[in-house]
């Protein structure tokens, strides 16, 4: 979630503009930490990555079976 800061935000016309919404959104971003929404994203981020290494076959290529000890050595 990206918590964009008031001054940032359109400005609503005046019949639909309340300021005790204004003031309460003030409240609650100024209340957010700021590492909760770059935990979230990480924790995001390990997910994909865990799932994706996940469906990728870890089985050794036909070509790397035919090389030698020393062959496959070198390349670790």
């Amino acid at each position: 979630m990206v918590w964009t800061p008031t001054e940032m935000l359109p400005q609503a016309e005046e019949p639909h503009r309340s300021e005790k919404r204004e003031k309460a959104y003030v409240e609650h971003i100024a209340e957010r930490k700021a590492w909760q929404p770059i935990f979230l994203a990480l924790e995001f981020l390990t997910l994909e990555l865990t799932h994706k290494v996940s469906l990728v076959s870890i089985a050794q290529p036909d070509w790397f079976q035919d090389l030698s000890d020393e062959e496959r050595l070198a390349i670790h």
